[in-house]
């Protein structure tokens, strides 16, 4: 008994996704910025781990690895970058000293990130580490710190009455978010000299 197909939708023409357009791998774009007489060599960029941007002469390509971008012949210098990852950077190359391939290895970074929130809302010192942070309004968001460190948070008023302090240790990667509430007094000492 023969089986009837005719319920599936027809696919004609070439299948690819839209989340890999048919151009990816080439960045020749309309209204380019060629000069005239300057001429362009294509160069695969691989990272691993992948989905780095590429950026040629410190700016943005518009394509993430892996990608062939075009780069001006003559000296040039490219940039790989990923969150969480050290920047690889190569100055002064040329089309002929990088060849048609490049691999970039990214080092992952041991960071992690903090939120800082003051409550009630107010202008405070923050410190980490007793280590003073540049003043902000407003909360901080997705500050880098160290991560596997101990880190001590304090936020004390301007006046230098209150203060509140919390320790964090955060794994690589790690987001926290740190609330705030200077409220307990400022030790005085109790020798002070000439009393």
């Amino acid at each position: 008994m023969p089986i009837n197909l005719n319920f599936l939708p027809k696919i004609t023409g070439p299948f690819l996704p839209s989340r890999y357009p048919r151009n990816s791998l080439t960045p020749a774009r309309a209204g380019s910025s060629r000069r005239r007489g300057e001429s362009q060599t294509a160069l695969l960029v691989t990272s691993n781990p992948s989905g780095a941007e590429i950026l040629i002469n410190d700016k943005p390509t518009g394509f993430v690895t892996p990608s062939r971008v075009e780069i001006p012949h003559g000296k040039f210098n490219v940039t790989i970058r990923k969150h969480g990852y050290v920047d690889t950077k190569l100055w002064d190359k040329t089309a002929e000293s990088l060849g048609h391939r490049l691999v970039a290895n990214l080092v992952k970074l041991n960071v992690a990130y903090l939120d800082i929130e003051v409550f009630p809302p107010q202008d405070v010192v923050l410190y980490i580490n007793g280590k003073k942070l540049a003043p902000q309004s407003g909360p901080i968001r997705q500050l880098p710190v160290p991560a596997n460190t101990l880190l001590k948070i304090r936020a004390e008023n301007k006046a230098g009455t209150v203060y509140e302090e919390i320790s964090v240790n955060l794994p690589v990667d790690r987001r926290q978010n740190v609330q705030l509430n200077p409220h307990r007094p400022m030790r005085v000492p109790s020798n002070l000299p000439g009393e």
